[in-house]
């Protein structure tokens, strides 16, 4: 069901708390369940979704702690192969870290930027109709 859902879309929203630098295991699961789509277009050049339709997609990261080197790096790496997997442009990467602290709600200059990226991202997926 998912790779029909996948293939219908204009655009995929994906959040995730960080974990050991990457992503939760409940999404790497996801991600490791596109492998077929994957293998549909680079080992038998038979895609089971449209390869020509373009479609945006958004990285939301969270992290509890204080930001430290290479923080996002690992789920960054997954989400890269994850939405080339999907036939989707990957245009906006937001982190947001120290939740463990300072919370949604209190964190403004993060809000700022969510709101601005998905301004933009709603603009960009207007654009492709």
């Amino acid at each position: 069901m998912l790779y029909d859902e996948f293939d219908k879309s204009d655009g995929v929203i994906v959040v995730s708390p960080v974990c050991f630098n990457s992503t939760s295991a409940k999404l790497k699961t996801l991600v490791d369940r596109t492998q077929a789509i994957y293998a549909s277009k680079y080992i038998l050049n038979d895609s089971i979704i449209d390869r020509d339709k373009k479609r945006i997609g958004i990285y939301i990261a969270v992290g509890g702690s204080n930001s430290y080197e290479n923080q996002f790096d690992g789920g960054q790496i997954l989400m890269d192969f994850f939405f080339k997997s999907i036939n989707t442009k990957l245009k906006y990467n937001i982190r947001f870290n120290n939740t463990d602290k300072v919370e949604f709600k209190d964190n403004n200059k993060f809000i700022e930027e969510l709101e601005k990226n998905l301004k933009y991202y709603i603009f960009d997926i207007k654009r492709l109709k």
